[in-house]
Protein backbone atom coordinates (compact mmCIF):
# COMPACT_ATOMS: atom_id res chain seq x y z
CA UNK A 1 0.00 0.00 0.00
CA UNK A 2 1.27 3.38 -0.81
CA UNK A 3 1.42 6.45 0.86
CA UNK A 4 -1.79 8.19 -0.80
CA UNK A 5 -3.74 4.54 -0.96
CA UNK A 6 -2.88 4.95 3.24
CA UNK A 7 -3.92 8.47 3.12
CA UNK A 8 -7.11 7.78 1.76
CA UNK A 9 -7.59 4.81 4.11
CA UNK A 10 -6.22 6.36 7.18
CA UNK A 11 -6.20 9.99 6.59
CA UNK A 12 -2.92 12.00 6.53
CA UNK A 13 -0.08 10.02 7.47
CA UNK A 14 2.71 12.20 8.68
CA UNK A 15 6.39 11.05 7.90
CA UNK A 16 8.26 12.82 10.33
CA UNK A 17 6.87 14.63 13.86
CA UNK A 18 8.76 18.27 12.69
CA UNK A 19 6.04 20.48 11.98
CA UNK A 20 3.11 18.19 12.92
CA UNK A 21 1.78 21.51 14.26
CA UNK A 22 1.64 23.51 10.86
CA UNK A 23 1.00 20.01 9.05
CA UNK A 24 -2.20 19.72 10.70
CA UNK A 25 -3.36 23.21 9.76
CA UNK A 26 -2.24 22.88 6.26
CA UNK A 27 -4.36 19.76 5.90
CA UNK A 28 -8.39 19.99 5.91
CA UNK A 29 -9.04 16.44 6.28
CA UNK A 30 -8.73 17.68 10.27
CA UNK A 31 -11.23 20.32 9.77
CA UNK A 32 -14.36 17.90 8.06
CA UNK A 33 -16.84 15.73 10.10
CA UNK A 34 -14.65 12.26 9.05
CA UNK A 35 -12.80 10.19 11.48
CA UNK A 36 -11.77 10.19 14.23
CA UNK A 37 -15.04 11.38 15.67
CA UNK A 38 -14.78 13.33 18.81
CA UNK A 39 -18.16 13.64 19.99
CA UNK A 40 -21.52 15.51 18.70
CA UNK A 41 -20.66 18.83 20.37
CA UNK A 42 -17.53 19.21 18.45
CA UNK A 43 -18.79 18.89 14.94
CA UNK A 44 -17.49 21.37 12.07
CA UNK A 45 -20.93 23.28 12.19
CA UNK A 46 -21.05 23.45 15.72
CA UNK A 47 -17.15 25.09 15.57
CA UNK A 48 -18.26 27.57 13.20
CA UNK A 49 -21.31 28.45 15.41
CA UNK A 50 -18.71 29.40 18.35
CA UNK A 51 -16.26 31.07 16.06
CA UNK A 52 -18.72 33.35 15.43
CA UNK A 53 -19.85 33.72 19.27
CA UNK A 54 -15.79 33.87 19.94
CA UNK A 55 -15.44 36.47 18.05
CA UNK A 56 -18.41 38.36 19.47
CA UNK A 57 -17.22 38.26 22.66
CA UNK A 58 -13.72 39.39 21.82
CA UNK A 59 -15.33 42.31 19.90
CA UNK A 60 -17.50 43.33 22.94
CA UNK A 61 -14.47 42.97 26.03
CA UNK A 62 -12.60 44.69 23.25
CA UNK A 63 -15.62 48.25 23.23
CA UNK A 64 -15.55 47.78 27.33
CA UNK A 65 -11.90 47.98 27.71
CA UNK A 66 -11.50 50.90 25.35
CA UNK A 67 -14.59 52.55 27.25
CA UNK A 68 -12.90 51.45 30.08
CA UNK A 69 -9.65 53.36 29.16
CA UNK A 70 -7.60 50.49 28.23
CA UNK A 71 -6.80 51.07 24.29
CA UNK A 72 -3.79 48.45 24.35
CA UNK A 73 -6.26 45.68 25.78
CA UNK A 74 -8.64 46.57 22.99
CA UNK A 75 -6.35 46.50 20.29
CA UNK A 76 -5.05 43.31 20.83
CA UNK A 77 -8.33 41.77 21.29
CA UNK A 78 -9.36 43.29 18.03
CA UNK A 79 -6.22 41.79 16.14
CA UNK A 80 -7.28 38.24 17.92
CA UNK A 81 -10.72 39.02 16.46
CA UNK A 82 -10.02 39.62 13.60
CA UNK A 83 -7.27 36.46 13.11
CA UNK A 84 -10.03 34.39 13.97
CA UNK A 85 -12.58 36.15 11.65
CA UNK A 86 -10.04 35.58 8.76
CA UNK A 87 -9.59 32.15 9.69
CA UNK A 88 -10.70 29.74 6.39
CA UNK A 89 -10.16 26.94 4.01
CA UNK A 90 -6.54 27.26 2.91
CA UNK A 91 -5.71 30.18 5.14
CA UNK A 92 -5.87 28.98 8.87
CA UNK A 93 -5.26 31.21 11.63
CA UNK A 94 -3.44 28.98 14.09
CA UNK A 95 -5.01 30.58 17.31
CA UNK A 96 -6.26 28.49 20.12
CA UNK A 97 -9.22 30.23 20.73
CA UNK A 98 -9.98 29.96 17.13
CA UNK A 99 -12.68 26.98 18.11
CA UNK A 100 -12.00 25.42 14.02
CA UNK A 101 -8.21 25.02 14.48
CA UNK A 102 -8.55 23.98 18.08
CA UNK A 103 -10.70 21.64 17.08
CA UNK A 104 -8.57 20.29 14.01
CA UNK A 105 -5.59 19.70 16.33
CA UNK A 106 -7.78 17.81 18.74
CA UNK A 107 -8.93 15.29 16.41
CA UNK A 108 -5.46 15.07 15.36
CA UNK A 109 -4.37 14.16 18.68
CA UNK A 110 -6.86 11.96 18.94
CA UNK A 111 -5.85 9.84 15.98
CA UNK A 112 -2.65 9.69 16.81
CA UNK A 113 -3.80 8.25 20.71
CA UNK A 114 -5.58 5.58 18.90
CA UNK A 115 -2.76 4.64 16.93
CA UNK A 116 -0.32 4.93 19.63
CA UNK A 117 -2.96 2.51 22.22
CA UNK A 118 -3.31 -0.19 19.22
CA UNK A 119 0.68 -0.51 18.43
CA UNK A 120 0.57 -0.56 22.44
CA UNK A 121 -1.80 -3.26 22.34
CA UNK A 122 0.03 -5.43 19.96
CA UNK A 123 4.05 -4.45 21.53
CA UNK A 124 2.55 -4.92 25.10
CA UNK A 125 -0.62 -7.25 25.11
CA UNK A 126 0.32 -8.67 28.16
CA UNK A 127 0.36 -5.54 30.12
CA UNK A 128 -2.49 -3.05 31.49
CA UNK A 129 -2.84 -0.10 29.74
CA UNK A 130 -3.98 3.03 32.62
CA UNK A 131 -4.87 6.38 32.02
CA UNK A 132 -5.06 8.78 34.98
CA UNK A 133 -6.29 12.15 34.97
CA UNK A 134 -3.51 14.18 36.94
CA UNK A 135 -5.82 17.26 38.16
CA UNK A 136 -7.84 16.47 41.52
CA UNK A 137 -11.31 16.47 41.33
CA UNK A 138 -11.56 18.56 44.39
CA UNK A 139 -10.08 21.62 41.83
CA UNK A 140 -13.22 22.66 40.71
CA UNK A 141 -13.48 26.42 40.14
CA UNK A 142 -15.03 28.64 37.81
CA UNK A 143 -13.85 30.70 35.16
CA UNK A 144 -14.99 33.46 37.00
CA UNK A 145 -12.28 32.41 39.76
CA UNK A 146 -8.87 31.72 37.44
CA UNK A 147 -8.16 35.65 38.22
CA UNK A 148 -8.10 35.05 42.12
CA UNK A 149 -6.34 31.41 42.47
CA UNK A 150 -3.77 30.95 44.50
CA UNK A 151 -1.22 28.89 42.33
CA UNK A 152 1.39 28.43 45.57
CA UNK A 153 -1.32 26.82 47.45
CA UNK A 154 -3.06 24.75 45.27
CA UNK A 155 0.54 23.54 44.87
CA UNK A 156 1.07 23.07 48.60
CA UNK A 157 -2.31 21.00 48.56
CA UNK A 158 -1.63 19.04 45.51
CA UNK A 159 1.38 17.92 47.03
CA UNK A 160 -0.23 16.86 50.34
CA UNK A 161 -3.14 15.18 48.56
CA UNK A 162 -0.45 13.28 46.02
CA UNK A 163 1.42 12.76 49.62
CA UNK A 164 -1.80 11.01 51.39
CA UNK A 165 -2.36 8.43 48.27
CA UNK A 166 1.27 7.25 48.35
CA UNK A 167 1.34 6.46 52.19
CA UNK A 168 -2.17 4.55 51.53
CA UNK A 169 -1.27 2.92 48.10
CA UNK A 170 1.97 2.20 48.74
CA UNK A 171 4.18 0.09 51.96
CA UNK A 172 6.78 2.75 53.60
CA UNK A 173 9.77 1.93 52.27
CA UNK A 174 9.26 2.78 48.65
CA UNK A 175 7.99 6.53 49.77
CA UNK A 176 11.09 7.08 51.61
CA UNK A 177 9.33 6.56 55.48
CA UNK A 178 11.73 5.01 57.67
CA UNK A 179 10.75 1.69 58.24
Amino acid sequence: MNFKERRRRNGPVFKSRQKAHEEVLANEFWFGDGVPVIGKQFTAEKAKERKDKVVDVLYRTARRERRAGDAGVADRLEILADKIVSCHQGRRCDSLPCPGCHRALQKAKVAAQEIIIKRLKVARNSKLLVMANVIPLWIADTPEEFADLDVRNLNRRLKAAQERFLRELLPPEMWGAEP
